[in-house]
C-alpha cells in the first residue's frame, strides 16, 4: 500500500473511547493518546519526531469507522516484520526473525520490478500530495552519501539550499512529506526554491511537473477565475494550516513566484488563497 500503515477509528458509546487500530500489524509502528467517541467528527493522527511512532486525539462519532493511509519509515525492516507476521498467522514460523543485509550473489531473485524514471515519480507526488514518495524519495537522497536515513536526506537537502542561496529563516524539517507538526518552513524558503528553479535556464523542469490550478491533481476542486489556466502550484494542508506556492504567469508581467501560508484562521484560508492568486494574475 505504497508504504503507508493503514488506521482504522471506530466510534464506540458517545462518551466513551474510540477503538484506535491498524493493518498490517506489526511492532515497528506505536501510538500514545486517545480518541473519544461524540458528536463531531475531527480525527487526527500525527506523526512525531520518532520514525513510526504517531499521536492520535479528536473525536468521530458513535458507530461511525474511519480509515487513515500514514507513512512508514525503514520500509525493508517494516516489510521484513509484517512478512513475518503474515507467515506466522498461517502457521509458517521462521528459525530466525527477518533482518535487513545485502542479499548474497548466489540467492535467487524471486521478483524484479523496475521503477518508472525519476520526473515521473517526482510528476505523481505532486499531483496527488503522496506523503508516501515524498518520503522515500529524501530517504534515497540521504543514501547517495549518508545511511539512506531520513536525517541524511535532510542533511543533503539543507546543503542543497544552502549552495542554491536559499535563506532559511527558522527552518526545522524532521520529514519528507512535512506531515510531522514539529516541521517549520517559512514562505520565503518555499518561494526561493521556485525562483532558483525558474533561474537555471532553459525550460522550468519544476514548473511543469506542478499541477494546474482548478483542473489537476489537488488544485482540481479550486476556484480559480481569472487565474485559470495560468497558475501551476503545490498545496499543502495540516490541522488549522493551509498552504499554496507556485508560479502564476501574469497578464503584464511574465511569470511571478508565489508561496502562501495561512496558519489558524477561523475564515476560508483557501479561498483567500485563491482570490490572491487571481489579483496577481492580473497584474
Amino acid at each position: 500500500d505504497q508504504g503507508t500503515v493503514e488506521f482504522h477509528v471506530i466510534g464506540t458509546t458517545a462518551g466513551g473511547p474510540a477503538v484506535v487500530k491498524f493493518v498490517p500489524s506489526s511492532s515497528d509502528v506505536r501510538f500514545s493518546g486517545t480518541i473519544s467517541t461524540g458528536g463531531g467528527d475531527d480525527v487526527v493522527i500525527a506523526a512525531t519526531q520518532t520514525p513510526n511512532v504517531f499521536i492520535v486525539h479528536g473525536v468521530i462519532p458513535p458507530g461511525v469507522e474511519e480509515k487513515f493511509w500514514v507513512p512508514v519509515h525503514g520500509i525493508p525492516k517494516y516489510a521484513g516484520d509484517v512478512l513475518d507476521r503474515m507467515l506466522r498467522d498461517r502457521g509458517v514460523s521462521l528459525v530466525t526473525p527477518p533482518k535487513v543485509a545485502r542479499a548474497p550473489l548466489t540467492a535467487p531473485a524471486l521478483w524484479n520490478h523496475s521503477s518508472p524514471p525519476l520526473h515521473a515519480l517526482i510528476k505523481r507526488m505532486l499531483y496527488e500530495s503522496n506523503n508516501h514518495f515524498a518520503e522515500q524519495i529524501l530517504d534515497t537522497i540521504g543514501g547517495i552519501e549518508g545511511s539512506g536515513r531520513t536525517r541524511d536526506g535532510l542533511a543533503e537537502e539543507r546543503k542543497l539550499l544552502a549552495g542554491a542561496g536559499v535563506p532559511m529563516p527558522g527552518l526545522h524539517v524532521v520529514d519528507g512529506s512535512g506531515l510531522a507538526h514539529a516541521n517549520r518552513v517559512a514562505t520565503i524558503t518555499l518561494a526561493s526554491v521556485l525562483v532558483d528553479a525558474e533561474r537555471r535556464g532553459g525550460a522550468n523542469r519544476l514548473y511543469y511537473l506542478l499541477p494546474e490550478g482548478g483542473r489537476q491533481g489537488t488544485l482540481r476542486h479550486y476556484d480559480f477565475t481569472s487565474a485559470l489556466g495560468r497558475v501551476r502550484a503545490k498545496s499543502g494542508h495540516l490541522d488549522g494550516v493551509s498552504a499554496l506556492a507556485g508560479y502564476v504567469n501574469t497578464r503584464r508581467h511574465g511569470r511571478i513566484v508565489f508561496a502562501f501560508a495561512i496558519d489558524g484562521s477561523p475564515g476560508d484560508p483557501d479561498g483567500a488563497i485563491v482570490r490572491a492568486v487571481d489579483r496577481l494574475s492580473v497584474m
